[in-house]
């Protein structure tokens, strides 16, 4: 004889199967809700540390590009006092050299407070050193000095949108009217020495 089930037994169990399929629904659903939170919380503090060291290398570029370029500046200046005939270029050399070592004095500091090593392996070089001195030297001289100044110039100027850090960004505003200065110098130089 076949037993016949309960009507209320069965939809009893079968609620009960119900409520315990949802549960365990839920439970999954809110383990991945968290899951893809703490994902996403992740990932965001990832791009903001990405972001933030790509601020810190641009920062630390610049105060790289920066110490070499001057310290190949102060060669370049410390030649045209020695091997310069001109007066004015001699004079003028002088001018710039002080400015030019208090800014790799300041350059230097900022890096050393930063934790931001420089190489300054290569920068020995001197494109000036092997010409003789004389008149076309002070012209080269000049020619380098309007050039050299440009790009830093322009270096300075870009670096002012790009870099994050405050104390940088002073340094490079304290800077940018000197530079102008040298600029302005080389060029009536430049103009004396070509006619």
């Amino acid at each position: 004889m076949k037993k016949i089930l309960n009507p209320i037994g069965c939809l009893a169990i079968a609620g009960t199967l119900f409520f315990a399929a949802c549960k365990n629904n839920t439970s999954q659903t809110s383990e991945q809700t968290t899951d893809s939170t703490t994902a996403g919380t992740a990932t965001d503090t990832m791009a903001n540390n990405t972001a933030a060291n790509n601020n810190d290398n641009k920062d630390a570029d610049f105060v790289k590009d920066v110490i070499k370029a001057n310290a190949m500046e102060l060669k370049m200046l410390a030649a045209g006092k020695m091997k310069g005939t001109d007066a004015t270029l001699k004079s003028d050399a002088k001018k710039m050299e002080t400015d030019h070592k208090k800014l790799a004095t300041t350059m230097m500091d900022y890096a050393s407070k930063n934790n931001i090593t420089v190489d300054t392996s290569d920068m020995d070089h001197d494109d000036m050193a092997d010409k003789d001195k004389g008149k076309d030297w002070d012209k080269d001289w000049a020619d380098k000095m309007v050039d050299d100044h440009q790009k830093t110039i322009d270096k300075f100027e870009s670096a002012q949108n790009d870099v994050k850090d405050s104390t940088l960004k002073n340094i490079i505003t304290q800077t940018l009217p000197k530079l102008h200065q040298h600029l302005d110098m080389s060029k009536a130089l430049k103009d004396k020495l070509d006619k």
